[in-house]
């Protein structure tokens, strides 16, 4: 009598299913030192089912254009820790990602500077390499300085000293790329 299986093998879930698998077990897979590697496993009824893990993505809203993603980075695939969520929201969740929290509330810098309406390189700048903290990095009158003839002046100086531009940067408060273009006189003065 021939084997009967699911059927379901060249199902899109069928493929996340199986990639979670190679993942967490597969130690030539890319990803396993990112899954296996970390001590990251799928719950023994997943592991061992995929009509289990089928119908649990069945129940918990799966969508051909949504993704699996563990809500805590560091926990198992377990249906308590998994759920399904779009590839940008996906992005937003990876474990390299600078969060900022102002005010109780924490998101990634490219969140906050799209709702700033900023460069994520402005905040980067001020957050990473500046040194200053979440409530610095986002202060809405902070992002939006402009540099009087002044500054510029003052900025070509020290840079025909020898000064290094990411040391006025820090300074001035903005990128070096700003004063590279105050350098160039690309512009007189500058919104940073």
């Amino acid at each position: 009598m021939p084997v009967r299986t699911h059927g379901l093998g060249k199902t899109r879930l069928y493929h996340i299913w199986r990639g979670m698998l190679d993942r967490c077990y597969k130690a030539n897979t890319y990803g396993y030192k990112w899954y296996g590697a970390r001590g990251i496993y799928m719950c023994s009824q997943w592991k061992s089912d995929f009509v289990a893990f089928y119908s649990w993505a069945m129940a918990n809203g799966y969508q051909e254009n949504l993704t699996i993603d563990r809500k805590d980075s560091n926990g198992h695939y377990e249906p308590d820790n998994c759920r399904w969520i779009t590839d940008a929201e996906q992005k937003r969740n990876r474990r390299d990602n600078r969060n900022l929290t102002l005010n109780g509330e924490t998101l990634p810098l490219t969140t906050w500077a799209k709702r700033l309406g900023v460069r994520a390189s402005r905040l980067w700048m001020r957050s990473v390499v500046q040194g200053r903290s979440d409530e610095e990095t986002l202060h809405p009158g902070l992002l939006k300085v402009r540099l009087t003839y002044e500054q510029c002046d003052e900025i070509r100086r020290r840079q025909a000293a020898g000064e290094m531009q990411k040391l006025i940067a820090s300074d001035f408060g903005c990128s070096p790329m700003t004063i590279s273009e105050v350098v160039r006189r690309v512009r007189r003065y500058a919104e940073i």
